[in-house]
C-alpha cells in the first residue's frame, strides 16, 4: 500500500514537471488555521506550475498538531481521491476487475487543488489563489476517536519577495480563509475558518 501511494506521488511530479510551460516554484510552510474553537498547526510544502507570465496551478500537502489533541492533516482532494481508488481498485472484487482504474487513480492525484494569479510584477509580487479543491482531515486518538475529513475550498493571498542572493529564494508571508464543504445539519465543524503563515521558497520564474 505504501509502495503504490510512493509512486503515485512520484508519477504525479514528474507529470507536473513535464506540464510546467514556463517556470516553477515551491517552498515549505508554516501556517496557524483556526476554525472556531479549534486551532492546529500546520507544516508542509507548496508545489506552484506557472502557466504564462501570471497564472499558477496549486498543490498544497501538510500536516501538524491540533491544540485539541491527535493531529491534523490537509491535501489536495484528487491526491485523496486516487489513493483511495487505488486501494479499492486492489481489493475490491468488481473494481479489481478494470486494470484502468489504477491509471485513473494516478491521474487524480495530479489533479490540482486550484489555481493562482499574480496581480503585481518585480521582486515583490503579490500572488491571490483560490483553491477549491482541498481536502481537510482530523484524528483525535483518545477515549472518543474523533475524526474528522471535509472538502475544503481555500482562498489564500501571497506576497511574495525574492532574496537578493545568487540562488532565487523567496519568503512569503501569507494570509486566507477556508470554507469546509458541509451539509447544513452536519454541525460537527465551524464551516469557516482564518490562516496565516510564511513560505520560504524557491522559484526560477526570471523577472529581471
Amino acid at each position: 500500500m505504501k509502495a503504490r501511494l510512493t509512486l503515485a506521488l512520484l508519477l504525479s511530479f514528474l507529470s507536473f514537471r513535464l506540464a510546467a510551460q514556463d517556470w516553477i516554484e515551491g517552498g515549505l510552510y508554516a501556517e496557524h488555521y483556526q476554525l472556531g474553537y479549534r486551532s492546529q498547526q500546520q507544516y508542509g510544502g507548496i508545489l506552484h506550475i506557472g502557466i504564462g507570465d501570471r497564472f499558477t496551478l496549486n498543490w498544497q500537502i501538510g500536516i501538524g498538531p491540533a491544540a485539541e489533541g491527535g493531529f491534523y492533516f490537509h491535501a489536495p482532494a484528487g491526491l485523496i481521491g486516487g489513493y483511495k481508488l487505488m486501494r479499492t481498485a486492489n481489493s475490491h472484487p468488481i473494481i479489481s476487475a478494470f486494470p484502468w482504474a489504477n491509471n485513473l487513480a494516478i491521474l487524480l492525484c495530479a489533479i490540482p487543488e486550484g489555481v493562482g494569479f499574480y496581480a503585481t510584477e518585480g521582486k515583490m509580487r503579490l500572488h491571490v489563489s483560490l483553491n477549491p479543491l482541498g481536502f481537510d482531515y482530523w484524528n483525535k486518538i483518545d477515549e472518543s476517536l474523533i475524526q474528522h475529513g471535509r472538502m475544503v475550498g481555500t482562498m489564500m493571498i501571497r506576497c511574495r519577495l525574492m532574496s537578493g542572493l545568487k540562488f532565487p529564494v523567496y519568503i512569503a508571508p501569507q494570509i486566507g480563509a477556508s470554507f469546509i464543504y458541509r451539509l447544513p445539519e452536519d454541525g460537527t465543524l465551524e464551516r469557516i475558518g482564518f490562516r496565516v503563515g510564511v513560505t520560504i521558497g524557491y522559484s526560477n520564474e526570471d523577472r529581471d
